[in-house]
This record gives structure tokens, C-alpha cells and sequence, in this order.
């Protein structure tokens, strides 16, 4: 169970990363912020072909939609979220390498690691 979460919530901050990005995969300029370094840092550790950058925007807008969608249902249930993220994960098979697939999973893995840090003393103080 703890993997199937682990692994929704990678594909999710995934989708909801490069969301934000906008057009950032296309046209790295350089910004300040954690979410602009994090899509450099796998712009250059994947090195995206430009149609590999393309493709990749165009699964995620597409998966983003469809998150937000199943988010606005009263009764969205888990089973249709991991279902998208299902198909988001197979569709990044097929623009990625597998070399780029293990590259894109070890950056969601170290983005979630540093969120977490982040977010560790509110987590803490909260607590008290």
C-alpha cells in the first residue's frame, strides 16, 4: 500500500510540477525558485530531445487536466486517480528512455525528500 501511495504521489507531483512550469521544459530561462531549478536539473540530467520535451508537455497538460477534473467529482475515488497515473506512467515509457524513466524517477524521489525537509519544522511546530 505505502508503495502505490509513494508511487501516486510521485506521478502526481510530477503532473502538478511541470503544470506549473509552463513553458519551462521548452525554454529553460533561468528563474529563481525550487520548481524552476528542479525542471532544469531534469531538463539536464534526462537531456529532453526538443520533441521529447513536446510530447512530454503535451502528456502532462493532458494528465493534468484529467486530475483536476476527477478533483472537482464530490466523490473522486483513489482507484480512478491511480488509474490516470496509470496511464501517465506508461505514457512517460514511451517518450522516455528507460536510462531517462530510472533518471525522472530519482529526481521526483529527491523532490519529495526535499519538500518533506522543507516542510519538517511546520510539521514539528504544529505538533506543539
Amino acid at each position: 500500500m505505502a508503495r502505490r501511495i509513494r508511487s501516486l504521489l510521485c506521478s502526481g507531483a510530477a503532473s502538478a510540477l511541470f503544470a506549473v512550469a509552463g513553458t519551462a521544459l521548452a525554454d529553460p530561462v533561468v528563474e529563481s525558485g525550487d520548481l524552476t531549478q528542479w525542471v532544469q536539473r531534469a531538463q539536464h540530467r534526462l537531456a529532453l530531445k526538443p520533441a521529447q520535451q513536446r510530447e512530454l508537455r503535451a502528456l502532462v497538460d493532458d494528465n493534468t487536466v484529467r486530475l483536476q477534473a476527477l478533483q472537482r467529482l464530490p466523490q473522486a475515488r483513489l482507484e480512478e486517480m491511480v488509474a490516470v497515473q496509470r496511464e501517465f506512467r506508461a505514457g512517460l515509457g514511451l517518450i522516455l528512455s528507460p536510462e531517462q524513466l530510472g533518471q525522472w524517477d530519482l529526481l521526483l524521489e529527491e523532490l519529495l525528500l526535499e519538500i518533506h525537509l522543507r516542510n519538517t519544522p511546520v510539521l514539528a511546530e504544529r505538533a506543539h
